[in-house]
């Protein structure tokens, strides 16, 4: 194994998309072709428009192919006394 470590770009969206449901099928249990088909769409259009900006996907590869991700979403809320960027 060569684990490295770094963040995903638009070219890793395919990986993420299959890892995700990866993920839901093992903690929702089995989900219909359907469903499925429904996802991998929302998940194209999602990835799309917020990784790198909202949202920042941090994957392990062992060479080429991503292994894990952790993910980081940015949201902003209005300011209050702990968070006075709302960031």
């Amino acid at each position: 194994m060569n684990i490295t470590f770094g963040t995903a770009t638009e070219v890793d969206i395919s990986e993420l998309i299959r890892l995700r449901l990866l993920y839901i099928k093992e903690d929702f249990g089995a989900i219909s072709e359907r469903e499925r088909e429904c996802m991998k769409k929302q998940l194209y259009d999602y990835f799309s428009r917020k990784l790198g900006t909202e949202l920042i996907a941090f994957v392990a590869r062992d060479g080429e192919r991503i292994v894990s991700t952790a993910y980081l979403l940015i949201i902003e809320m209005p300011a209050n006394p702990n968070m006075l960027s709302g960031l």
